[in-house]
């Protein structure tokens, strides 16, 4: 019960924290290769591409989950009673 625990409170930083650390390496082979060995890798730009979608979609339900999701709340501040609706409707 304490791994399901766990996996429910850190899976998606865990994978987000992997899934960026492998974009930073990917885009500096890229980097690399492109700038000293003068021959860009072919599978790269791909590659980022998914991971970033990844990244977007897992960062989406890790900020949904903790409440740190960004929202527009002037019309909040401007009519207080409309407050918790709008935080229904936005989660």
């Amino acid at each position: 019960m304490k791994v399901l625990k766990w996996l429910d409170d850190n899976l998606e930083e865990k994978v987000l924290s992997l899934i960026l650390w492998a974009m930073v390496i990917v885009m500096g082979f890229q980097v690399v290769a492109r700038y000293i060995f003068n021959s860009s890798l072919t599978w790269s730009e791909e590659l980022l591409r998914y991971l970033f979608i990844w990244l977007a979609f897992i960062g989406m339900s890790y900020c949904v989950k903790n409440g740190s999701h960004m929202r527009i709340d002037i019309i909040e501040q401007l009519v207080p009673k409309t407050k918790k609706v709008f935080a229904i409707i936005g989660d």
